[in-house]
């Protein structure tokens, strides 16, 4: 995987603090679903450290990795400098994975704790998270604002922690911002095969994206055979794909942005010089349907998106 210089700034205490534990009197969530977790979370607030001071519209991608892995995109604004910055990871399970703790590496075998201290159940709405010390902790959710009630509840229980939540930094997302949230989205091989299964006029582009039940359900099949096809709700939301046009590499959906009714995204892909044969890499994501005529993957065509 790509790592971006970034790194050196962005997450470096995790780097030198190398401790996965929670912090003594907390306990993370259980009941933890993964896969309803992956997807994009906005951080509605923190606790300030070098590795994010003057970002804005920060954010947060999960989708699901190799085995039990989960990869991992922060990506914020650096107001100071005027550009975007964003660094890439993997987590995964300190131990039971119905357990919201995890341990997460930016660089090599450093770790740090992840630990889900507060979570919205029933919508997987909004998530709060403590590192390894109480001198770590963001409120996450899904939306770009949290409903004062439900954010002031959570700052509550935080103070009653022992977290200094009168330092706590509120995070500005832009109101221009047209970043559209990834729901869920899973990564794995597909069969090349199979390939006939996507639709028609897509079969040989590297991305394009199923807006029916029958066609989701005929690509989950070959995509995750065995496994029983999640719900989506296609009259309100799409599934993106991407998959290997060149090489065999592990993929994810990382970005989507809408602009003038055209929905650019970014896949990230390992490197190697690994043959396409039996097999390419593929990553689907849900986003919502709303306002989205096409679809294009950036440095790619578009796609028109059928009513």
């Amino acid at each position: 995987m790509n790592i971006k210089p970034f790194l050196k700034i962005f997450f470096l205490p995790f780097l030198f603090v190398g401790c996965t534990g929670i912090p003594e009197g907390l306990r993370p969530v259980t009941g933890f679903e993964a896969g309803r977790y992956l997807g994009t979370w906005y951080e509605i607030a923190r606790l300030d450290h070098s590795f994010e001071r003057n970002l804005t519209n920060v954010t947060a991608q999960y989708s699901a990795g190799e085995g039990d892995q989960v990869l991992v995109l922060n990506r914020g604004f650096d107001k100071e400098k005027g550009k975007w910055q964003e660094v890439e990871g993997i987590a995964r399970f300190i131990g039971d994975k119905t357990v919201g703790s995890l341990k997460v590496s930016f660089f090599g075998p450093f770790w740090g704790g992840y630990h889900v201290i507060a979570l919205d159940k029933e919508g997987y709405r909004y998530s709060m998270v403590s590192g390894p010390s109480r001198s770590y902790l963001w409120i996450l959710s899904r939306e770009k604002r949290l409903d004062e009630k439900i954010l002031a509840d959570l700052v509550g229980k935080a103070k009653e922690w022992g977290f200094e939540t009168e330092k706590l930094i509120f995070v500005a997302h832009d109101s221009a911002s047209n970043d559209l949230p990834i729901l869920r989205s899973w990564s794995g091989d597909y069969p090349v095969s199979q390939l006939n299964r996507l639709p028609e006029n897509q079969r040989t582009t590297p991305a394009g994206y199923l807006g029916t039940s029958a066609a989701f359900g005929a690509v989950w099949q070959a995509f995750k055979p065995g496994e029983e096809v999640p719900e989506v709700d296609f009259s309100k939301h799409l599934v993106l794909f991407s998959r290997n046009a060149t090489f065999y590499n592990r993929t994810s959906i990382a970005k989507v942005t809408l602009k003038d009714g055209v929905a650019d995204f970014l896949a990230i892909e390992t490197r190697s010089s690994m043959p396409i044969e039996d097999k390419v890499g593929m990553a689907m994501a849900v986003i919502p349907r709303e306002g989205v005529k096409a679809i294009i993957q950036a440095g790619g065509g578009g796609i028109p998106v059928a009513p």
